[in-house]
């Protein structure tokens, strides 16, 4: 009764500039009289603040948004070039394959890996876009051992590249295993 406690209230100074503060107030007896004990403290600083970071978070969550669209477009934009990659690459092997010198079929090859090799990245593409919407499932994962397949995967790829790999093993860490492995093949993929 009579009590108020650290309620946030906007004040207007007589210059017209709003501030915020937390007001708290009390009814006091002195010698008979009621009396109103108010304090105020300023919190306009922590309220902008506030009002700034939910702005900027909103505006994260819009641009997000959008790059998961994008991403979207793109990786299914990709998918019809590929795909007449991968047809013309079996045509010519169908067809022509007996014909063809043992050179230009592991030409033909080397076109149809790099082909899988990019439906592999859409695909990471499109799981990468769909990662805010997905919950991590975090596991003991063996990241020593999916470098080690990365790699071989790349060598398939171009087996007369000649790299030099060192991996420690038995590098562990607690991490989701579908996105540890998009990250892996991304960056070792980028630095092949």
């Amino acid at each position: 009764y009579g009590v108020v406690s650290e309620r946030e209230m906007k004040f207007v100074t007589k210059g017209g500039e709003v501030l915020w503060g937390l007001y708290s107030a009390v009814i006091v007896v002195i010698q008979g009289k009621k009396h109103l004990l108010s304090l105020v403290s300023d919190i306009t600083e922590r309220k902008l603040s506030e009002e700034k970071i939910t702005q900027l978070n909103a505006d994260l969550e819009a641009a997000n948004k959008d790059l998961v669209a994008f991403n979207y477009t793109v990786a299914h934009d990709l998918r019809t070039p590929l795909n007449a990659i991968f047809l013309s690459n079996q045509a010519i092997k169908l067809f022509y394959g007996e014909q063809l010198h043992e050179e230009c079929l592991g030409y033909n090859q080397t076109v149809y890996d790099t082909a899988l090799r990019m439906n592999q990245l859409i695909d990471n593409l499109l799981n990468f876009s769909r990662l805010s919407h997905v919950e991590l499932h975090l596991e003991k994962v063996n990241l020593s051992g999916m470098a080690h397949g990365v790699i071989k995967m790349l060598k398939q790829t171009e087996p007369k590249r000649q790299i030099d790999f060192k991996c420690m093993d038995e590098i562990v860490a607690k991490a989701d295993a579908k996105l540890m492995q998009m990250v892996l093949d991304n960056l070792i993929g980028n630095a092949w």
